[in-house]
């Protein structure tokens, strides 16, 4: 999984052009990519959307259970 900050710098978008995207305010964006707040549900779905599953949802902390679920038989379950 990427880490947005790293996408943006590799897709040369800059935060402001980004935030218009995932339609949230540059400040908002600045406390994404700098840790001290993981986006809500909706936002991390429309950055994994908005970066064609490049950053996913499972990889916000607050979203990490998403991740550690297993089916009955031990394998990876799709995020709900």
């Amino acid at each position: 999984m990427e880490h947005l900050k790293e996408y943006l710098a590799r897709e040369k978008i800059g935060q402001s052009e980004f935030a218009v995207r995932v339609e949230i305010s540059r400040g908002a964006l600045c406390d994404i990519l700098s840790g001290r707040r993981d986006p809500s549900f909706e936002v991390a779905m429309r950055i994994e959307m908005e970066t064609g599953g490049a950053v996913r949802l499972e990889g916000w902390r607050r979203f990490e259970v998403l991740r550690e679920r297993k089916t009955f038989d031990g394998g990876e379950m799709g995020a709900v």
